[in-house]
């Protein structure tokens, strides 16, 4: 999961380092331009982000059924 971490933190700053090359050294792009790379990239970010989401929720379900069968078999011993 951390590798999906530092790619979105890598496209996050090479996204910022566009529009700050755009709008402070005067590289040649114009508004509409940077506001379709901002928007897909916010998406694209957006929808990983419920991914990760979606993953940590399914893991948890995961946890919280293994503790369930704990203590299932704990009761049953005790039995």
């Amino acid at each position: 999961m951390s590798k999906f971490a530092s790619r979105k933190f890598i496209v996050t700053m090479l996204v910022v380092g566009l529009v700050v090359a755009s709008e402070v050294l005067g590289v040649d792009l114009d508004d509409d331009s940077l506001a379709a790379i901002v928007t897909v990239t916010l998406g694209l970010l957006g929808s990983q982000g419920l991914v990760d989401a979606a993953q940590a929720i399914r893991a948890g379900r995961k946890v919280a059924e293994a503790v369930d069968e704990v203590k299932e078999a704990s009761d049953a011993d005790e039995s």
